[in-house]
Formats: C-alpha cells, sequence, structure tokens
C-alpha cells in the first residue's frame, strides 16, 4: 500500500461491490484487472478489516495506489460537498508520483434463516467488515432486517424467486436507507437457454417494482474471477436487459455505493456516537 496520498479517480469511475477470492485468484489480480476498467472501488466478501490490511500492505505496483477506506476518507472529512469531491477526478498535476486510486473495502454477506442467527452474527461481526449485506428469500425475515442499521444491502441473485420483494418491502427499504443489490452473475453463467429466460424474466419482474417504488438500487457482477468484471457503462447496459433506462442507473455503479461505504467507516470508528445521542462531558 503506498503511503502517498494522492487521490486519482477516472471520471467514469465504477465499483464491484461482491468478490469472493478462491485459490486462484488474488487480491492484486482483481486490482490489475480494476485499473485496466477504471473500478475504483473493490469490496471483498468474508474478508475481515484486519485480513485486509495485512494483505494489501504487501502489494507494490506503478500503476495504482490501493487505500483502505478509512486512509482514503480522512483527507475529506473536514471538506464541503464531499461526495463531489471523492468522485471527481483531481486535476492532473506534473507530480510524476499521481497514480490511479483503488479503494479495498470488505463486506460480509448474511444467508441466514432465523432471526436469533442474524442477531448473533450482527453482533459479533459488525465491526469486522465495512459493509452488511443480507441474502434471503423468507420476506417476513427480510422486513424484520431491513430494520436493523447494521445492514446495508439486500441482496437478489436472479436466479432466486422474486416474490420476496413487494411493495411493503420496498416502502420499509426507502424509510431505513438501504439499497437493493443486483447480482448480474447468473446472466454470464446461464446452464441453458430456458434457464437464461428465467433470469431475466425474474430480474425484469424486480426492477420494474423497484423502480415504481423508487427505491435506490446498486449494480454488481458478482464476478467469479477477476476477467467477469465489467466498468460501469458495461454494468448499466447490461442493466438495460433487464428493464432499467440508462438514465436510471447513473447512481448505481459507484456513487451509492462510496456513501455508503464513507458513511460506514464514520461510524466504526472507536470515538463514533449513533446518530441521536449526544457526549456530555464530565
Amino acid at each position: 500500500m503506498q503511503k502517498n496520498k494522492i487521490f486519482t479517480f477516472n471520471n467514469s469511475s465504477s465499483s464491484e461491490n461482491f468478490i469472493s477470492l478462491n485459490q486462484i485468484s488474488s487480491i492484486k489480480s482483481y486490482c490489475d484487472v480494476a485499473f485496466q476498467l477504471s473500478i475504483s472501488l473493490l469490496t471483498f466478501e468474508n474478508m475481515t478489516v484486519s485480513e485486509r490490511d495485512k494483505q494489501i500492505m504487501n502489494i507494490t505496483t506503478s500503476n495504482y495506489n490501493l487505500f483502505t477506506p478509512s486512509n482514503f476518507f480522512e483527507s475529506f472529512k473536514n471538506k464541503q460537498n464531499n461526495n463531489e469531491l471523492m468522485k471527481d477526478k483531481h486535476e492532473q498535476t506534473s507530480n510524476t508520483l499521481e497514480k490511479f486510486s483503488i479503494i479495498i473495502a470488505t463486506r460480509k454477506t448474511l444467508s441466514e434463516t432465523s432471526k436469533d442467527n442474524i442477531m448473533r452474527i450482527l453482533n459479533k461481526n459488525r465491526r469486522e467488515y465495512e459493509i452488511i449485506s443480507i441474502r434471503c428469500e423468507d420476506k417476513d425475515l427480510l422486513k424484520w432486517a431491513v430494520n436493523d442499521r447494521r445492514i446495508d444491502y439486500v441482496t437478489v441473485n436472479l436466479q432466486d424467486k422474486p416474490s420476496s420483494i413487494d411493495k411493503a418491502l420496498c416502502s420499509l427499504m426507502k424509510q431505513n436507507n438501504k439499497c437493493f443489490e443486483i447480482a448480474f452473475s447468473p446472466l454470464l453463467l446461464p446452464s441453458d437457454n430456458k434457464n437464461f429466460s428465467n433470469i431475466v424474466r425474474n430480474g425484469k419482474k424486480i426492477m420494474k417494482l423497484v423502480l415504481s417504488q423508487n427505491v435506490p438500487f446498486i449494480f454488481t457482477m458478482e464476478p467469479k474471477e477477476p476477467l467477469h468484471m465489467r466498468t460501469g457503462k458495461q454494468i448499466r447496459f447490461i442493466g438495460g436487459i433487464l428493464g432499467v433506462p440508462f438514465n436510471k442507473s447513473r447512481k448505481a455503479t459507484f456513487d451509492h455505493q462510496l456513501t455508503i461505504l464513507k458513511n460506514n467507516t464514520v461510524k466504526l470508528q472507536e470515538n463514533y456516537v449513533f446518530e441521536g445521542v449526544k457526549e456530555v462531558s464530565k
């Protein structure tokens, strides 16, 4: 990880927010492809904050700098219009050290079937990961879960039945500032044409409801290997297969992810005080 704090984003920056490492892929292999695709934010599944910090310290490259969310957002905490400052590309300078910046974040996806298990995992792991998502086909359990401030995304795999997503869940999502996370990986590797048609049909039904209820959503490829990643523009065009107009997905590939990560990074600081709670000096 580079020590110089020079942050350079491409104007068309995007993110990949659901990466599971396997035996043949590494953080660096994903970063190398991300650099070529101008992907500025990579979020790795089931990798704790401490594990991430150790791994990226050993990565060196002449093409890009790697940063954790905490050391990235530190430079912007006292500035106005944070989101725009973080998103926009810095003016090009003559500084030869200026390089593309990639933020490496961590996440955990809950796939539990009971409230007790979800609460146990959240209590144990919330400070170990910067993003927490839930994937579940039980609509009542989902509605309960989205009321928990520690959960950020409801992850939707297009193989799942769309019946768990209804207007009541969408209303709760909006009230609690949650995002639907739409995983496109089934579109890349369908078992056959019939399976592909079912996936597209499910996706169209889900996105029609999400758009009609004006619920925030994000797109992810959920890549099984680095070459499965796509640019932000490509991901938005894939969204078009599911009936999402290109102009409706502008924030789905980077903006929402960056904002949520920024807010969670602040919350994970030791001196953070929850909203509605005041510190009282002794």
